[in-house]
């Protein structure tokens, strides 16, 4: 029975030294998370070592899963199999060389390396080539500022499609709060939302309607089902829930805002396709309402308690309280700041 890749025997040799062979494979993009994607990579290298006759250790084939190489994302797994490089002479394999670099730079760092470490690439598509080599080098500049090309290109064909599904109100994303996927629309937390924007427009806190979902509403935070919280809810979530478009069945679009949210919401575009919870007229008035209100996680700051610092006296009655109560959270008598006009005691900031 034939050995395969990784069960071989290494034979690669450079200059009389041994050469490791490395395995690299990236997908862009994993919609289902199955990693099918770079699991077909991996079977049609390692079939190639086995056609040059190339061993592979298990614990040389680096695999980066839904990483984008044009995005700037960190690649943890490149960067394990460079630090390989810097140790001996390698054979990379790849499925195809923009698995393995799609910018200029990424290919120049690479070609810093081949001075003190020789380094051939091999590709299941489009061949070999030897980066020790001034062709070999030639032809990689020229495949990678292809790749590059075509990245910004598909880039440009993204933005524009996705302005025009946002101009005709389609919706964008994952299921949100309230809404499932497509946007359609979960009757239960709607309710929560209606009574969230409800309380918020009678006056009350961010941080109110926070304790009001946390020990009343039943409801537990929208990522609780995903493991990453403890189904806490937080002002900052009720905050970007209230403020966003979509709530009232309206289309926020602004590509230069990478992620979250601004300060009063996304800029709306116009009207979406799916059912709105409350109105556009309400969603106008909680942005215009947010400026002047905060989470009420830190009080308006003042120079009462700084002033008590500098003279060496105790702080207020009043920040002495809030660290007893609050042990957790930094008190007044840290941060300089003072509580509310209603509840301060005038005379300690005087």
């Amino acid at each position: 029975m034939a050995m395969s890749a990784l069960e071989r025997p290494r034979t690669g040799e450079v200059a009389g030294v041994a050469e490791q062979v490395l395995v690299y494979l990236r997908i862009s993009e994993d919609r289902t998370g199955e990693e099918a994607g770079v699991e077909r990579q991996r079977d049609d290298c390692l079939a190639l070592c086995s056609r040059l006759g190339l061993d592979v250790a298990a614990g040389d084939v680096f695999m980066d899963n839904d990483t984008s190489a044009y995005l700037n994302k960190k690649r943890p797994e490149f960067e394990k199999m460079l630090a390989r490089v810097r140790q001996d002479p390698s054979r990379v394999v790849v499925w195809h060389v923009d698995r393995l670099y799609r910018r200029p730079r990424e290919l120049e760092d690479l070609i810093d390396l081949v001075e003190s470490h020789p380094i051939r690439i091999e590709a299941v598509m489009g061949g070999a080539f030897d980066l020790n080599t001034h062709e070999g080098r030639l032809m990689a500049r020229q495949l990678v500022a292809m790749a590059a090309y075509e990245s910004g290109h598909k880039a440009d064909r993204i933005r524009r499609a996705n302005r025009q599904k946002a101009e005709r109100g389609d919706w964008h994303g994952a299921a949100k709060f309230g809404y499932g996927t497509g946007g359609v629309l979960i009757p239960e937390q709607a309710a929560v939302i209606r009574e969230m924007a409800d309380r918020f427009l009678a006056g009350q806190s961010l941080r109110s309607i926070t304790a009001w979902l946390n020990e009343e509403s039943g409801f537990p935070s929208p990522q609780a089902h995903t493991g990453k919280t403890l189904g806490v809810w937080h002002a900052t979530t009720v905050k970007s829930i209230l403020v966003s478009a979509r709530i009232s069945g309206q289309r926020a679009y602004e590509p230069a805002r990478k992620s979250g949210d601004a300060p009063a919401g996304r800029e709306i575009l116009g009207p979406g396709n799916w059912e709105a919870i409350i109105t556009p007229e309400e969603t106008t008035r909680i942005r215009a309402m947010l400026p002047t209100r905060t989470a009420g996680s830190v009080p308006p700051r003042s120079t009462c308690c700084r002033r008590s610092r500098r003279a060496g006296s105790a702080a207020p009655g009043w920040c002495r309280a809030r660290t007893a109560a609050a042990p957790r959270m930094r008190s007044a008598a840290t941060t300089g700041a003072c509580p509310s006009p209603a509840t301060r005691n005038a005379a300690a900031c005087r």
